[in-house]
C-alpha cells in the first residue's frame, strides 16, 4: 500500500495565519487537520496532506471570500519554510534565489521538485511543478498551494509586489480562484505539471537586504 503524502507540519501555520488574519477560530482549522494543538514552527514533525488540505479548505469555506483569503496570504509565517534567510544572504537577485530555492524543495516536497528552464531566448523563466499525487483535484490543490508559496516568498525576498507573466493548473477548484487572485495573472487549465512564468524584469529584481526578520 502506497504511503501518504506527507508534508513538515510547520506549514500547518499557513493556514492558521490565514484564519488568524480573516477571523476563523484557529481550534477550528486544527479541528479540521484532526489536530489538537498549535505545531511547533521548528518541528521536523510531518503531516499527511489531506489533512493540511482539510485545514485550507475549512478557512476557505468559513471566510467565503477568496479575495479576503488571497489578501492574508502575505501574512504566513515565512521562517516556517527555513529557507528564505539562508537564500536572501546568497543572491542577488530574485532569478538567483529561485534557482537556489529549487534545490531545496526536496526538505517540503519530498523530492518532487520543480523544474526550471530559460524560454523565450533568455527572456522568460519556466517552473514546471509536476504532479504529486494520482488524484487531479487534490494535486491541483497541493500545485496551486506550491504556486503561491513560490510568490510569496520572491514577493517577500524583494520587497515587491510582482505577478508572474503566466501560470496553469491542471483543473479549477476553489483554492486555483485564491491562486489566480493572489498571483494576479492570467492562469490557464492544461493538463501536465503546472507552469509558472516570470518574465525578465521580475527576474532581474534585486533581493531586499533590510528585512531582519528574514534573516532570524
Amino acid at each position: 500500500m502506497k504511503k501518504p503524502l506527507m508534508f513538515k507540519i510547520s506549514l500547518m501555520h499557513v493556514p492558521l495565519s490565514i484564519a488568524r488574519e480573516c477571523d476563523v477560530p484557529q481550534e477550528d482549522v486544527l479541528a479540521a487537520a484532526g489536530l489538537g494543538q498549535l505545531p511547533n514552527e521548528r518541528s521536523n514533525e510531518t503531516v499527511p496532506a489531506d489533512a493540511l488540505l482539510a485545514a485550507i479548505h475549512h478557512v476557505i469555506e468559513a471566510v467565503d471570500d477568496p479575495q479576503r483569503v488571497a489578501n492574508a496570504l502575505d501574512a504566513f509565517p515565512m521562517e516556517v519554510l527555513g529557507l528564505p534567510g539562508f537564500i536572501m544572504r546568497s543572491c542577488p537577485t530574485l532569478g538567483d534565489a529561485f534557482e537556489r530555492f529549487s534545490r531545496y524543495q526536496a526538505l517540503l516536497f519530498e523530492g518532487r521538485v520543480a523544474t526550471m528552464q530559460m524560454i523565450d531566448d533568455g527572456d522568460a523563466l519556466l517552473l514546471e511543478a509536476p504532479p504529486v499525487t494520482a488524484d487531479t483535484q487534490k494535486d491541483t490543490e497541493i500545485i496551486a498551494a506550491r504556486l503561491m508559496v513560490a510568490v510569496a516568498i520572491g514577493r517577500r525576498l524583494t520587497g515587491v509586489n510582482w505577478s508572474p507573466a503566466s501560470a496553469s493548473l491542471p483543473t479549477h477548484n476553489a483554492l486555483g480562484r485564491v491562486c489566480e487572485i493572489y498571483l494576479r495573472c492570467p492562469i490557464e487549465q492544461r493538463e501536465g505539471p503546472a507552469r509558472l512564468v516570470l518574465d525578465a524584469n521580475t527576474l532581474a529584481l534585486p533581493i531586499a537586504e533590510n528585512q531582519p526578520d528574514m534573516l532570524d
